[in-house]
């Protein structure tokens, strides 16, 4: 059963995660990982109990002796503390965790490494660009921010996660058990995925390439499952099993967790093409706000210059191909990486002959849900822009003008609405509701009513009478405050009920 200690969550949510988690765990119907599994697919509840069952499955709840219901705590926190981007949201590090539990477990990168390494990446994955307001570095650098100042223009965005992380961590005492100093770990791998070290990991995969073809020893104490592979591998010819020191695999993670940073375009073509329209939509936003506030417009994010083709074929050329190249020659099944790029990239040179190669419905794309947004209490906060009526393709000046602001703000107006962090409550005469002349028949303390009141349009999908939560308010004032949930199923969310505007 999982207990929440620092948030909450639904009962039927937690029963939710806890059915994903068991499935995770049993051997014979553990889902299998592949490139095109989309986390963009899921609902958050569904979310949550996938990423618990990655964890569990890879034994992060015995590597640290906290429970499921720590590492789901952890998990909402970590959710509760991105921001509402197009991009760089809670969606994306769980996409990154996904595919680091593809390359451990599916392509044999597990055999490079022990339990001990486990943790520290995939906290790091979690919180990698945790508090990231979609503006990157070069953006912070420019406008002077605080974060900036803070930071001294070094790995701006980076520093703020990791920070951001380790508050995390310390609160829910997660890593309380680890001996190694895990915190210099833990920075080592989130400064990592700053891509001014790019080149510098891509060269550091090529020499462990060369240093491993030497090899000829195995300690893993990874424990083998029924469904893992065997802790004995062919990773180069001759084949060879290797083994490495404490930093070759802190080395290795650095590599295999950027690779999953980047890997959007060695995924399949659809989702490649998601991810693709939500990177872009957060570099033109950030081309708009330099525009608007004077600044050197940075490469790539001038929507009247730049588009999406392009952008993408360049990264794909000079950032992502030599990279998956060289771990390619680290993990000889990572070919299936480098196989989709060069079938993606088929796909964008056919987009290339379209005039038009960013449409008008990449400015509007279909992004991840929000969280309730949490700014930090010591920061500017952001602005929510006012909700409108619809619709699924707005023109450019649209967007442009929902950035209303010329000013530098640390972090940027969003272009998401906040969604409320409260139902709303509503005041009704009780009797309206209850027949306050009737006596409590049921023994039961809930009063049992028909939906004879005026709301009763809104279950017409359900035909069983409503269940009051609380005892029956017969001796209570005529003019009373409910919730409305109160007044419904609690598996029924009224906040996404097409209804709730009319009350």
């Amino acid at each position: 059963m999982l207990i929440l200690k620092h948030n909450q969550l639904p009962a039927n949510d937690l029963f939710i995660i806890e059915r994903h988690l068991v499935r995770w765990l049993q051997d014979k119907v553990s889902p299998k990982i592949t490139p095109d599994w989309h986390v963009l697919d899921l609902n958050r509840t569904d979310l949550y109990g996938h990423l618990l069952g990655l964890l569990g499955q890879l034994d992060l709840f015995t590597a640290v002796d906290r429970t499921a219901s720590a590492w789901l705590d952890f998990l909402v926190d970590v959710d509760r503390a991105y921001q509402q981007t197009p991009y760089h949201s809670f969606y994306h590090a769980a996409d990154i965790v996904v595919m680091l539990y593809y390359v451990l477990v599916e392509l044999d990168g597990m055999h490079y490494l022990q339990t001990k390494d486990l943790p520290c990446l995939l906290v790091a994955a979690l919180c990698h660009d945790v508090g990231h307001p979609g503006y990157n570095n070069l953006y912070q650098v420019k406008a002077k921010t605080d974060l900036a100042k803070r930071y001294s223009d070094s790995s701006v965005l980076e520093n703020y996660s990791l920070e951001i992380a380790i508050d995390l961590v310390e609160k829910h005492k997660l890593f309380e058990a680890l001996v190694d100093d895990w915190k210099t770990q833990l920075e080592q791998l989130i400064l990592s995925t700053d891509m001014k070290y790019h080149d510098d990991l891509q060269d550091l995969a090529l020499q462990m390439v060369k240093a491993l073809s030497d090899r000829t020893s195995v300690d893993n104490d990874w424990p083998p499952k029924a469904h893992l592979p065997t802790p004995t591998r062919t990773s180069f010819s001759p084949p060879v099993t290797t083994t490495l020191t404490s930093t070759q695999r802190h080395d290795f993670c650095r590599i295999i967790l950027h690779a999953a940073d980047i890997s959007n375009t060695v995924r399949p073509w659809p989702i490649a093409k998601q991810w693709s329209d939500l990177i872009v939509q957060e570099f033109f936003r950030q081309g708009d706000a330099e525009r608007r506030a004077g600044l050197a417009i940075s490469p790539g994010m001038d929507r009247h210059q730049s588009n999406q083709v392009s952008i993408s074929l360049s990264f794909g050329d000079a950032v992502i191909q030599p990279y998956f190249d060289a771990l390619h020659a680290l993990l000889p099944k990572a070919a299936v990486f480098t196989q989709t790029l060069a079938s993606n990239r088929h796909h964008w040179l056919q987009l290339e002959k379209d005039p038009h190669a960013t449409p008008l419905t990449l400015l509007t794309p279909q992004c991840p849900p929000p969280f309730p947004y949490h700014a930090p209490s010591d920061l500017p906060t952001p602005t929510p822009t006012t909700s409108s009526s619809s619709s699924s393709s707005s023109s450019a000046s649209s967007m442009a003008s929902s950035l209303s602001s010329t000013s530098t703000l640390l972090t940027p107006p969003t272009l998401f609405d906040t969604p409320p962090l409260s139902r709303r409550r509503v005041s009704v005469p009780s009797t309206s509701l209850f027949q306050r002349n009737k006596p409590l028949t049921s023994r039961h303390p809930c009063r049992i009513v028909k939906p004879t009141h005026p709301w009763s349009h809104l279950h017409r999908h359900s035909r069983r009478p409503l269940r009051l939560r609380h005892p029956s308010p017969c001796h209570q004032s005529a003019s009373q405050s409910f919730l409305f949930s109160d007044l419904i199923p609690p598996f029924y969310d009224p906040l996404h009920h097409p209804h709730q505007d009319n009350l």
